[in-house]
């Protein structure tokens, strides 16, 4: 297949706010993907399809907004409306990262979702409905609770794959909400991961591991589980979130893991001179 088939698109709506674009809508088997929440976001950003996915022949449709509204603006139920037309493809699966993982199980319904993978995803912004979550409660401040309401858009046959990190308090609390109103989600706990949890996998080499479950129609917890203990030991934050967490009661603990985050800060710095050893 070209890269200029694979690109072929199609841009399904396009408003001032929100945006989605399908690529090879010929296919019958489609890949979703929607844009994550990104410092000062105030436009669209370019809109590619999942390149591994396409490979493969599956039509991708990206679905972005202008900013960081978590998709919950005037034009939403016309997205929704645009989105009926997929019902077409003969299967559709979707991955989405916090913001974007929000969006996975807020449009599950009218995308007729089967399964679908969410990194670190909120369960709202809204100070009504998760006060005690408050990263983004000023980011969003005209967030409808109402129409960005996952229990009031439950869709009982989406099969979904929550990846969070456990010790990330507000992202335990959101995980569980969503698990609470999709009861057919897996939980996957990826300890002193951060937010998202899968950030630390695509700095050291993983980035396809997520990718590549989601299209092959099955998402194992067992691959992300491996991925994980294969590369944390190389990852700075992963030992500083643990001697954070161990601080109080293991103080032995924190202070081998400090130890550990500081060689690997210093392998770094010497990386990066030329000569350096």
């Amino acid at each position: 297949m070209t890269e200029r088939a694979t690109d072929a698109a199609l841009t399904l709506f396009d408003g001032d706010h929100l945006r989605a674009v399908l690529f090879r809508p010929d296919l019958p088997k489609l890949v979703l993907t929607f844009d994550h929440r990104q410092v000062g976001k105030s436009d669209f950003g370019a809109a590619n399809p999942l390149r591994q996915a396409a490979n493969r022949g599956w039509a991708t449709l990206r679905i972005m907004t202008r900013r960081n509204d978590w998709f919950i603006n005037s034009e939403t139920l016309a997205l929704e409306r645009a989105l009926a037309t997929l019902a077409q493809h003969d299967r559709r699966h979707a991955i989405g990262y916090s913001m974007g993982g929000y969006a996975v199980f807020r449009f599950a319904a009218s995308l007729g979702l089967q399964s679908a993978i969410a990194v670190s995803p909120q369960y709202s912004v809204s100070p009504e409905v998760v006060p005690w979550d408050t990263r983004f409660h000023a980011e969003a401040p005209d967030f409808d609770a109402d129409l960005g309401s996952l229990a009031k858009h439950r869709h009982k046959g989406l099969k979904a794959l929550i990846v969070f990190d456990p010790f990330h308090r507000p992202d335990l609390g959101n995980a569980s909400l969503i698990a609470a109103n999709f009861p057919a989600t897996q939980l996957l706990r990826l300890g002193f991961s951060g937010h998202p949890a899968t950030r630390a996998l695509s700095q050291h080499g993983q980035s396809g591991t997520i990718n590549r479950q989601l299209i092959a129609l099955q998402h194992d917890p067992a691959v992300f589980r491996q991925a994980f203990r294969e590369t944390r030991h190389l990852m700075p934050d992963f030992w500083q979130r643990l001697a954070a967490e161990a601080s109080l009661r293991h103080p032995n603990l924190a202070a081998v893991a400090l130890a550990k985050r500081q060689r690997l800060l210093h392998a770094d710095v010497v990386a990066t001179i030329p000569g350096g050893s």
